[in-house]
């Protein structure tokens, strides 16, 4: 049975607007239309769409700007554009930026169909793909910290101990090493439990954006503020704020802080009325602040306000006797995310993990565990499945094939993946599931997700 998607075309030409949604209404789609980019966006502030079909030169809005709104508040909606050849170079500019596909006018209705077909498959797969990642965190909550080596058992002793107290924490460590975790247990354990977590990352965000982030803002404080809005502090209120990377925030928006943490008052940006709140601050950094405030960078009174209770990460480098329990759980959380087995790592395979120094902690071992399970395709996890330089560390050779080129991503090694194995069987897609470990209606899918054609797997 096809699945129903929910279309919004945008196109300023009436005819091509009718003809294309009397085709898409046809292939049992449902489908709405406007005619201009301020519409579109109210439509969309009304409702989600499943795939926005769009003209990139409009007057008022253009495509260009649909796509951007779209990819900041919509990110799991596809985006196809339609272009006249003079504005093709735009329109791969635009794919570039996040759109699915786009087709030059005139365009054929039968390539319309397959790129449609082709999106809407995209787009449930990734709602399918939310829905299972919030479905593995029913079963594996965020706050669990695994492993029981000393180190990191030193500080969950600590967190039993602080967590019922009302005491602003500071939780230090490495990039990678799970601080955020940590600020999430100390939430689960404390009086706070049954009240909101709410994270912010400062070195996301410019010091004004912070500001308003944080305080909230009335509407025309600034630029672009058509709403007023309460901020994360508010938000936060009788529950608990964690503040990431707080090193990173700005002298202005460190005032203001400090003022908060003092006497609970909140002022939003551009509002005289004081509002008051009372929240607990768990703050994390990777920076040294002492530091930081010797040199003038981070004040004085704040780091003494946030710096009550100081906890300290281990690298994982100080934890390797947990790192085969924590490769182990990543490897069947990756499995059963991605509906395939795991039949276990090689002896050389663990070997090489723990000898390796891991300079991007556990979430380094996160991503080179999936990236191992999804190229095993079902099999033992061996050397030829790790990076040059944990394959060389396994005994392995360095320059063998299966180097993953630095930055790639993990959707681009499963999808090269596939396509070596249907080189490898002629295109046959039976065996091919069959070596991936994989169903051949999963197989499918992922060959619409990657647009995988029969000419990939010459």
């Amino acid at each position: 049975m096809k699945w129903t998607g929910h279309i919004l075309l945008v196109d300023d030409e009436p005819a091509l607007r009718e003809g294309v949604r009397e085709l898409l209404a046809g292939e049992g789609y449902a489908v709405e239309v406007v005619d201009r980019g301020p519409a579109a966006l109210d439509r969309m502030r009304e409702a989600v769409f499943d795939l926005v079909i769009t003209d990139l030169v409009m007057p008022d809005v253009d495509g260009m700007a649909l796509l951007k709104w779209i990819r900041e508040h919509q990110t799991q909606t596809q985006v196809i554009m339609i272009t006249g050849h003079s504005t093709v170079e735009s329109a791969v500019e635009a794919m570039q930026k996040g759109a699915f596909h786009y087709l030059a006018k005139p365009f054929q209705l039968n390539e319309l169909r397959m790129v449609v077909r082709r999106a809407l498959d995209a787009a449930r797969l990734q709602r399918e793909n939310v829905s299972l990642r919030r479905e593995l965190e029913h079963y594996t909550p965020p706050e669990e910290i695994i492993g029981d080596n000393p180190a990191l058992r030193h500080v969950l002793d600590a967190v039993n101990r602080i967590a019922p107290t009302e005491s602003p924490v500071l939780v230090c460590g490495e990039t990678g090493t799970g601080k955020e975790l940590m600020a999430r247990r100390i939430h689960r354990l404390s009086l706070r439990a049954d009240r909101s977590f709410v994270t912010v990352n400062c070195a996301a965000l410019p010091d004004a954006l912070l500001e308003s982030e944080l305080f909230g803002h009335v509407k025309g404080a600034f630029t672009g503020a058509r709403d007023s809005r309460d901020g994360l502090f508010l938000a936060a209120d009788g529950g608990t704020l964690f503040m990431d990377e707080i090193g990173d925030v700005g002298p202005t928006a460190q005032a203001r802080l400090l003022r908060v943490l003092e006497s609970g008052e909140i002022r939003r940006v551009g509002e005289d009325a004081c509002r008051y709140t009372d929240v607990r601050l768990i703050a994390a950094t990777n920076r040294d602040l002492q530091e930081d405030v010797r040199n003038g960078a981070f004040r004085d009174d704040l780091y003494h306000r946030i710096n009550v209770i100081t906890l300290t990460m281990p690298p994982l480098r100080r934890r390797r006797t947990d790192i085969p329990v924590l490769a182990e759980h990543f490897a069947r959380l990756t499995a059963r995310l991605d509906r395939q087995e795991f039949a276990g790592f090689d002896e050389d395979v663990l070997r090489a993990f723990q000898q390796y120094d891991w300079p991007g902690n556990v979430r380094e071992l996160l991503n080179v565990v999936r990236r191992a399970v999804i190229l095993s395709g079902g099999r033992r996890v061996g050397a030829h499945e790790l990076p040059a330089g944990l394959r060389a560390a396994a005994g392995g050779d360095a320059d063998a094939p299966g180097t993953q080129p630095e930055g790639e991503s993990l959707e681009a090694v499963e999808r090269q993946h596939i396509i070596d194995v249907l080189r490898s069987t002629g295109g046959n897609k039976s065996r091919a599931a069959e070596i991936l470990g994989i169903s051949r209606p999963t197989l499918r899918a992922k060959l619409a997700r990657y647009a995988i054609s029969p000419k990939d797997s010459l």
